[in-house]
């Protein structure tokens, strides 16, 4: 099949995952399949054919005409268990009307139906796809490194996401690395740490709000004397479709990851862009990495009754173990972070619907549906999903028909995380707890100035461990507890202006 055609590539998927729930709904046993064909009509054209075919309850054959009218579902009674509007076919026939497309439909009641769409498209590129395993292992980044561990503490990565669960993702599939990583939480703070230092790799997320990634990258090679002007820079994004790569690389990105980010494809990628004389592998390594065992594929375990259980209510915990590269303590702070951040995003993406400002509505269901699917939560990613569907369509009236649906699934996760993170972490000890003493040190207005000018300048490391090293001695008690509070605010919430506003109290 040639590998470049002309058409609406985001209205075929939409007909195709229509033809495919459908498919899904009404087949309780037994199997779906899609076949994707094409007829060529001329050197530059074809019709694209695409067929779903399942062994389903099938249609009658009374009733197959129905389809094409205004949508009614069929078979009420023995279908009355099917969840959803229904709404799906309309909207592919409406689709296929639109781009000069048909489609067919042969059924036989109680065993299956097949739905063919055909769809005219131009030829841009006749070379074949090929196969799509080798596709996807080109796309990946092949190192000597490989499986093996590997650190470089030397490397400098800068990390430029929005989102705080996904900063602290990422610090965690890196940490057996020792990799120094610096964090921005927008392409503002960023376009500021480059001017000021030289880094190895820049990682950027793609869908950020004010200044995206594609935005910022471009703002940053135009910079007048920029220490970064050659540094790799890899875009993070959800955007796993077809020709994603291609985009990016011609918007100027060396490579890109999808997201939620897979800890081995992370290290193989930073193996590959680093400069091979800050890599340190077999005997050159620290005696304390070369104790860690590499990631490797295992075989699927049988599901614990607890995994059933939080499976049932529409969280996979496996899953969200496997993104926090199966650290629990990392899963149980994503999942803190979770539920303290989920008031205030709830309340600040409720704000924006209200006001009709749909696209940044869209960035942040964007950034609600990525932290679900990162901690497992598919059911709320799955309709956080549509919402920022809604959004980048500008579809203000399906976002406010369909809120209550979305609200209810996002509290419903909160509750079921609540009790998972309680009956794990309630025996653990408090962090950084108070240092009992005799006398308690003082720090003087001075020391805390100028911790307030390392993170207002973005020396957030430097500013960590100087706090860090105050709690490590007997405070007051009231001073003890605004220090811990500023640390946390930038481990857990990568919030540098928060700790700034605590320290000045």
């Amino acid at each position: 099949m040639p590998s470049g055609l002309y058409g609406d590539d985001l209205r075929i998927k939409q007909i195709l995952t229509n033809l495919l729930t459908n498919a899904v709904k009404y087949t309780p046993q037994g199997s779906v399949e899609m076949e994707i064909s094409y007829r060529k009509v001329s050197e530059k054209k074809l019709i694209l054919i695409a067929s779903v075919k399942d062994t389903g309850m099938g249609i009658k054959e009374e009733d197959i005409e129905k389809l094409f009218e205004k949508f009614q579902r069929l078979d009420e009674k023995k279908n009355r268990n099917i969840e959803g509007t229904g709404l799906g076919m309309n909207i592919t026939m409406s689709l296929l009307e639109l781009m000069n497309g048909e489609m067919k439909v042969d059924s036989v009641y109680q065993k299956g139906s097949t739905f063919t769409v055909t769809i005219p498209q131009d030829i841009t590129d006749e070379t074949p796809v090929g196969s799509f395993e080798e596709i996807r292992n080109r796309r990946r980044p092949t190192a000597e490194v490989g499986k093996k561990s590997f650190e470089a503490p030397d490397a400098k990565v800068l990390v430029v996401d929005d989102n705080a669960m996904n900063l602290a993702v990422f610090q965690a599939l890196l940490k057996r690395t020792k990799i120094k990583i610096v964090t921005a939480d927008s392409g503002r703070a960023c376009l500021d740490l480059v001017m000021k230092e030289k880094y190895h790799i820049i990682f950027m997320d793609h869908m950020m709000p004010e200044m995206d990634g594609i935005e910022t990258l471009h703002a940053m090679k135009m910079l007048a004397d920029c220490p970064n002007e050659d540094t790799p820079v890899i875009v993070l994004t959800a955007n796993a479709i077809t020709g994603a790569k291609e985009m990016y690389l011609k918007e100027g990105f060396v490579d890109f990851l999808t997201k939620p980010i897979e800890g081995e494809l992370l290290e193989k990628t930073v193996a590959a862009y680093l400069p091979p004389d800050l890599i340190r592998t077999g005997e050159a390594m620290s005696e304390e990495t070369k104790g860690e065992t590499p990631r490797e594929e295992k075989g699927e375990e049988p599901l614990t009754r607890q995994e059933e259980t939080y499976l049932q209510q529409g969280i996979s915990i496996r899953q969200g173990l496997n993104y926090a590269g199966g650290n629990r303590d990392v899963y149980l702070d994503l999942i803190e972070m979770f539920l303290k951040g989920k008031e205030q995003q709830e309340q600040r993406i409720r704000e924006l619907l209200e006001k009709g400002e749909i696209a940044e509505y869209g960035v942040l269901t964007h950034g609600l549906k990525g932290n679900a699917r990162m901690l497992g939560a598919d059911r709320l990613a799955d309709i956080a999903f549509e919402h920022e569907k809604a959004g980048k369509a500008g579809q203000i009236e399906y976002a406010r028909e369909h809120w209550d649906e979305l609200a209810q699934e996002w509290e419903r996760c909160r509750q079921s995380f609540d009790v998972f993170y309680h009956e794990y972490r309630q025996d653990e000890p408090e962090k950084y707890a108070a240092v009992s003493g005799d006398e308690t040190i003082e720090i003087s207005q001075e020391e805390l100035d100028r911790v307030i000018k390392l993170l207002d300048e973005f020396q957030t490391p430097q500013a960590t461990e100087q706090m860090k090293a105050w709690l490590e001695q007997p405070l007051n008690p009231e001073m003890h507890r605004k220090i811990r509070d500023a640390v946390l605010a930038i481990e857990e919430e990568f919030d540098e202006e928060k700790a700034i506003e605590i320290l000045k109290s």
